[in-house]
């Protein structure tokens, strides 16, 4: 559970969506859904007057039984809030007690929540919590094939000099545990990147994170390919026929994210707060495709040797609706 608090018109709900990946119509409104919504929705804004509602059905409702219930019902909810507890002590009896109320509710639910954030002018500060989860999706460095446009995908060679070369310059951050497809260029780029780090695993390799088997177009490029007919139909299809005598990319793809998936979910289960994976491109295609968000296609994800993109990972958005809560594309010199 994330509480969201702070005053009026203070840009609450677009901080919300900004911090979870969540849109607007992730949200509730508060003021008019049914009394029981909140219980089942991803996430509700104007909670206090959710709040207000409920009192003037009710004259006696249990702000205690009301917090153990969300909690226990819907312990993913984010909960955005007026702050009610400045200013003038109101004059009419229910708006103290909606008042009174509101603050008991949201200071119960902020004992419980993952996070807490206050928000001025559109500005969030964080009261309670460390904020999402930071993955490095990291394609390998340059290999040979890589340097002549071959199509290299279960051909496991190593990198190359000038890979070597350019994973030495870059400069990322330090993570706790790093992830890894099986191939030799991945774990090179693992090995040179995670140098003097002390990480879990170091790496821990997932199997399914290996490049796609290109069939008979494997370790060729253009030139070779071309005039090829079987070639030629494969790049009038936008890439997605099947490789002749190779893997299907529907297969490919789904194979990456089911990967990436309990990738992401062992990352949240044990808490690590920064973690680098190192994949191949096709890999990142897949999984940016699949959980970015924003309906870019396979290829418009696209990275170079040595790039990707740093994700933020919110639990609560991603086990609701399995989406980023953001990300930034990295260049070849790294942040």
């Amino acid at each position: 559970m994330i509480l969201i608090t702070g005053g009026a018109w203070q840009g609450k709900l677009h901080y919300g969506c900004e911090i979870t990946g969540y849109g607007k119509d992730d949200f509730t409104d508060g003021a008019s859904c049914g009394s029981e919504d909140i219980f089942s929705a991803r996430g509700v804004y104007h909670f206090h007057e959710y709040l207000r509602r409920r009192l003037k059905e009710d004259g006696n409702l249990d702000g205690n039984g009301l917090v153990n219930r969300l909690v226990r019902e819907n312990p993913d909810l984010i909960v955005i809030t007026n702050e009610l507890g400045c200013g003038v002590v109101p004059a009419d009896p229910f708006d103290r007690a909606w008042r009174e109320l509101t603050g008991r509710v949201c200071t119960g639910l902020a004992s419980f929540s993952r996070e807490v954030h206050r928000v001025v002018c559109g500005l969030g500060t964080l009261l309670k919590g460390e904020g999402p989860a930071q993955l490095l999706l990291l394609r390998h460095g340059k290999t040979a094939g890589n340097l002549e446009g071959r199509y290299v995908g279960s051909t496991d060679e190593e990198l190359c000099s000038q890979g070597i070369r350019e994973l030495r310059e870059k400069n990322l951050p330090p993570v706790q545990a790093w992830f890894s497809s099986p191939m030799k260029r991945c774990l090179q780029t693992v090995k040179l990147l995670a140098a003097g780090e002390e990480t879990e695993g170091s790496p821990l390799i997932v199997e399914d994170f290996r490049e796609t088997d290109f069939g008979e177009f494997e370790y060729k490029n253009f030139r070779e390919l071309s005039g090829d007919p079987r070639y030629q139909e494969w790049i009038d299809s936008k890439g997605q026929l099947p490789f002749p005598g190779g893997e299907g990319t529907g297969a490919f793809r789904e194979r990456s994210c089911r990967a990436f998936e309990e990738t992401a979910e062992r990352i949240l289960s044990e808490g690590w707060r920064r973690t680098g994976l190192v994949v191949h491109g096709g890999t990142i295609m897949s999984v940016m495709e699949r959980f970015a968000g924003n309906g870019g296609d396979f290829y418009s994800w696209h990275v170079g040797n040595g790039e990707g993109y740093r994700i933020r990972l919110c639990p609560e958005s991603w086990r609701q609706k399995r989406i980023f809560a953001g990300f930034e594309r990295m260049d070849k010199g790294g942040l």
